[in-house]
């Protein structure tokens, strides 16, 4: 996130979040969202985890999306798709891209798909 709001230039932002992502979750010492998938596949009887979690990426996706917002109303986005929609793909994104660095593909790869998915988010 710290990536994400340092960058004034929206592009290089989505980038260095997509890229520190990718490299916080290639890190061996890191824990991944293995663990958060585990925990919410069995929270059907443990509803506050649920909603932690749900509250804390809505809340990411939020952050994310008013960046959006200011960025389409200084005219450097387009209107399409939405900041809510551009804000809740990075966070899917970032979902992915953790999942797949858990599952052992390669940084390198990981990094590769992480830019190609900039232009996706940016509706460019």
């Amino acid at each position: 996130m710290a990536a994400f709001q340092a960058e004034p230039d929206i592009h290089k932002a989505v980038t260095a979040f997509c890229e520190a992502t990718v490299n916080t979750a290639s890190d061996e010492a890191c824990g991944g969202c293995m663990m958060a998938a585990a925990v919410l596949g069995n929270s059907e009887r443990v509803a506050e985890i649920r909603s932690y979690a749900a509250e804390g990426l809505t809340a990411t996706a939020d952050i994310f999306a008013k960046r959006f917002e200011k960025e389409m109303k200084a005219g450097h986005l387009t209107r399409t798709p939405s900041a809510k929609v551009r804000g809740r793909a990075l966070v899917d994104l970032m979902q992915g891209l953790q999942l797949r660095a858990r599952a052992g593909i390669a940084r390198e790869q990981l990094l590769q798909d992480a830019r190609s998915y900039v232009p996706l988010i940016l509706g460019k």
